[in-house]
Order: structure tokens, then sequence, then C-alpha cells
């Protein structure tokens, strides 16, 4: 029992390591992400919890050490502490109030692991990595080399539009000039008319080809790539000629100015004689404040309709600077064009005198019930020193299901610094749980059970969070 015991917990103090943040820039190798008095609403009551949480982390990458911290606490005292670290070559847990800490060699530890997994570490990851390698053979591994070297010639390619288009047999004629709406303004524009004959996928990729030596060798390299693994998966269809089976025709206009485009296409998809008409609206617009873009898609598909829109705009007035992005895909029926299924996700960003706020939206209608949730993060003060850069901020996180409302509001801290020089974690006693026996680790657990119990009995002397504590233990 201790053997295990001990085991399991050397890996947690171990993994607990890896969630250390290591990708800090060099004078900022550490964070703590701080969040508490929080206010939760569920329905029409409301809890105020003033209860703080803080995760602090730092990688000394050079001095091979790091250490990460864990606190609980109220507004006026810590209720429980518990850190680890890495450094000499130990792995140290404490919990803050505890007669002993914990330090575990990191040799002893990987023996242990070796001895447990029946070989070195190296030899396993070696024995793995060679698996991997062996699954891929050298004729894919070549594959893969040409193509991602096409792909990468594909950046310097000059591809001759007219040749494209004549490629395509695609035809563009001018219709004259005319007032479109783009958005809510009126735009003179000149307008165009667009088509091109049925074309299999197959020959428009041909056409792409000829248009460039760059992107036909890229079409071919991956061509190959994707024969070589529908082959290896026991298809017999090659990708040419799952190509040749769709045909795509293209009718439709556009209109362009200055100020933005505005197209109304239609795509024509046929496969085995059943045509799907994809009728695609795009609009885009530039003024004084910024730019507003929106794509609209709407098929039908034996009776049943589905449409996709998607929208981003990133403009700036007096108030400030936004930035909004919003995807909506949608099932209708087409005779009634009553909406069956909708989901809706935006994304959404400011900067004003308030601070930088950036957020959440998510809207879901399943015929019969909406859902919507949403995350918004206010960062409204920026604190720079030499030491440090601190965030201030709230997180407010809400969700209404079946029509009745859930929030929580918190608030938050980001500060980014440095791992502290010196020793990171030091205790005048400090046990081995894979060498202690079994009364020495039967002390330890009940020490640790006290300091537990001490912290939640600092957090009970809160009202609300006893009541909490006590309403769950029942």
């Amino acid at each position: 029992m201790k053997k295990t015991a001990s085991r399991i917990l050397a890996l947690i103090v171990a993994l607990s390591m890896l969630l250390v943040p290591a990708a800090f820039a060099a004078e900022r190798n550490a964070a703590t992400v701080t969040v508490g008095n929080f206010a939760i609403t569920m329905g029409e009551e409301t809890l105020e919890i003033p209860v703080y949480l803080s995760l602090s982390g730092g990688v000394d990458i050079e001095g091979a050490r790091g250490y990460l911290t864990a606190n609980v606490s109220t507004e006026e005292q810590v209720a429980l502490a518990a850190l680890s670290a890495f450094e000499n070559g130990e792995i140290k847990a404490y919990l803050n109030g505890m007669s002993n800490g914990i330090v575990i060699p990191l040799e002893q530890l990987i023996a242990m692991l070796e001895e447990e997994m029946g070989g070195s570490l190296e030899e396993l990851m070696a024995e793995a990595m060679s698996e991997m390698e062996s699954s891929i053979t050298p004729e894919m591994q070549a594959s893969i080399a040409s193509l991602m070297e096409s792909a990468m010639a594909l950046e310097g390619a000059e591809i001759d539009p007219a040749a494209l288009l004549n490629a395509l047999k695609l035809t563009v004629a001018e219709t004259g000039k005319a007032t479109v709406p783009m958005f809510d303004v009126e735009v003179e524009a000149v307008g165009y008319s667009i088509s091109m004959p049925a074309t299999t996928l197959k020959a428009m990729m041909d056409a792409m080809g000829a248009a460039s030596p760059e992107m036909n060798a890229y079409i071919t390299e991956y061509f190959s790539f994707m024969n070589d693994a529908l082959a290896e998966s026991g298809e017999e269809m090659t990708v040419e000629q799952a190509l040749e089976m769709v045909e795509v025709a293209v009718n439709g206009s556009f209109h362009t100015a200055e100020e933005g485009t505005a197209a109304d296409i239609v795509v024509s998809c046929t496969v085995e004689d059943e045509t799907i008409d994809l009728p695609f609206y795009f609009v885009t617009l530039t003024d004084e404040q910024g730019t507003y873009n929106e794509l609209y898609v709407d098929a039908v598909v034996d009776g049943e309709g589905l449409f996709v829109d998607v929208y981003f705009d990133d403009y700036a007035d007096e108030t400030g600077a936004y930035k909004n992005i919003s995807y909506e895909i949608g099932i209708y029926d087409e005779e009634t064009e009553e909406v069956e299924t909708n989901m809706a996700l935006i994304l959404f960003s400011s900067e004003t005198e308030d601070g930088t706020t950036v957020g959440l939206d998510v809207n879901v209608f399943d015929g019969y019930s909406t859902m919507a949730a949403g995350l918004t993060h206010l960062c409204y003060n920026v604190t720079e020193t030499e030491a440090s850069t601190s965030y201030d901020g709230v997180l407010a996180a809400y969700a209404t299901v079946d029509e009745v409302p859930y929030d929580i509001i918190m608030d938050t801290n980001l500060t980014l610094s440095s791992v502290p020089e010196g020793e990171l974690l030091t205790f005048t006693s400090s046990i081995n749980p894979l060498e202690a026996d079994d009364e020495t680790m039967e002390a330890f657990a009940s020490d640790a059970m006290n300091v537990l119990m001490q912290g939640a009995g600092v957090l009970m002397q809160d009202p609300t969070i006893s009541g909490l504590i006590v309403g769950a233990m029942e």
C-alpha cells in the first residue's frame, strides 16, 4: 500500500510540473493568475462568494528550475496554499502549515518509473519513435516532402489571370453602372455578368495547373500523395476519377466600386445527374471608419434548406475600436421557410476608454428550445513596473437553459513577472515518500488532513461559503 501511494504521489508531483507555463519571454518567465469575488446568479437568486483562487508558475530554462503554486483565500486570510518546485535535481512539494515537505530526487523518480515500465525512458522513447517512423514508409515520407516543397514554391508563383479565365472558359462581361445596396449604403457601381459552363472539378484543377507551373507542380504532387493514401486504405478510385464525377457551373453577377463589392453568384454542382444550386451572396464595404464583410450561402436539397452566414468587420468611431466575427448556420423547411435548427457563434473585441474587451456568444436552437451562452472579459487596468506587468479585469459568463438564466461574474488578475532568484522552496523538515515507512506516511497523511480541515474552517467563517459547504455535504 505504501509503495503504491508513494508512487502515485510522486507521479502527481512530477506531472504537476508539466502545468508550469514555460513559453514566457526571458524577462517575463513567470505568471500568476487570480480569480475571485464571485457573484453567481441562478434564476432570481444571487450568491456573492468572497473567495480568491490563485495559480502561479514559472520556468527558468537556463537554470533548469521552476515552480508551481496554488492558493485559496478569503479577503482576510489564506485558507490553503500548495507549493511545488523543481531545482537542484529535486522535486519538492509542500502544503502550507504542515510539519514536513516532500523532496524526491529526480534520478530516483526516473529510476522508479523505468522499473515500473520495464526499461529506460530513453530506450522507451526511442522505441516509440521507431514505431512511429516505421508506420510511415520511405515512399510516403518522400511523397510528403515533395508535397511540402511544391506547396512552399506557391509563395512566389505568378498566375496569369487572363490565362486562368480562358482555361476555365469563364466569361466576364460589363453590364454598365447601377446603384446597388452595400449593407445600408446605396453605392453607384459598375456591374459585370459572370458565367462558366459546366466543367468537371478535374478540368478546373487542370486549368489552374495550366495557368502556373508552380500550381501545376503542386496539384500533381497533391494527386500523387492522395492516391498513395487512398491505395494504402484499400480504395480503388483515384482522386482524378472522383473529381471527374463532379461538374460545376457558375452564373451570376457582381458590382464593384471604390467603396466595395457586391456579388450574387450561383454555383451549380452536379453529381450523377443530381444538381444542387448553391447561391452565394457576398458584400464588402469600406468607409471612413473601417471595413464590413458578409458571405451568405443558401441551398435547398430534398425540401430542406441550408444557409450559412459569415460576417466580420473591423472599424473605429469616437467611442473606440471594434472587431466582430459571426458565423451562423441553420436548416429550414423549404415550403414554410420555418427554421428547424440554428446555431450562431459570435466573437467580438473592443478597445474603449473602459478598457479592452473580448467575448464569445453562442446561441443554439434545436427546433424545440433555445440555449444561449457567452463569455466576456474586460481588462480595465494595466500596471507596468520593472519587475512585473499586471492586468486587472472582470470575467463574466452567462447561460440560459430552458429560459432559466445562469450568470457568474468574477474579478481577474494576470501578473507576468520573473522566476525569483535563490532557492524556490525551502522547509526545515522533509520526507521522501519513495523511501518513507508506513508509520511516517500515515503521520504525513494525518497532518495533511488537519491542514485541509483548518483551511475549510477559514472558508466557513463566511456565511455564504459555510452554507454551500454544508449543503454539499448533506
